[in-house]
């Protein structure tokens, strides 16, 4: 993500996302923690419309096999493959937080490699709680 580029979380989020991040590997960890470093944290109810959080929906693109992936936004424990939820602390997850609708991020992988990835869309989970 550019340096330049504002990203967003909730006190809530900042604070879950803080007291999971030593169980990250050492990569995630230190990309989360830039990222956490660089956000505007706010009251949940003050973030502008459509930032990914914890427990949404989001549809993104991988800009380089052009393959699309929609996925459900959580924390270790509720990672489960074969429902699409991913963790936070995993490489795509850390990437996600805190972007919204049509931001890039160059996302680091595993042996060095990056993966650029494009937020097509987010449902957010208190849209559906409301």
């Amino acid at each position: 993500m550019p340096s330049n580029q504002i990203l967003f979380l909730s006190h809530e989020d900042y604070q879950t996302i803080q007291s999971v991040l030593s169980l990250a590997s050492a990569e995630v960890a230190e990309f989360l923690e830039e990222e956490l470093n660089r956000a505007a944290v706010l009251p949940r109810e003050e973030l502008p419309e459509g930032i990914i959080a914890l427990g949404d929906h989001v549809h993104y693109v991988d800009l380089e096999t052009k393959k699309e992936f929609s996925v459900v936004l959580g924390l270790p424990h509720e990672t489960d493959v074969a429902s699409k939820k991913i963790s936070v602390l995993s490489p795509i997850g850390a990437a996600l937080i805190g972007l919204k609708k049509g931001d890039v991020i160059q996302c680091p992988m595993k042996n060095d490699q990056v993966k650029n990835i494009r937020v097509l869309n987010v449902e957010s989970a208190l849209s559906e709680t409301v």
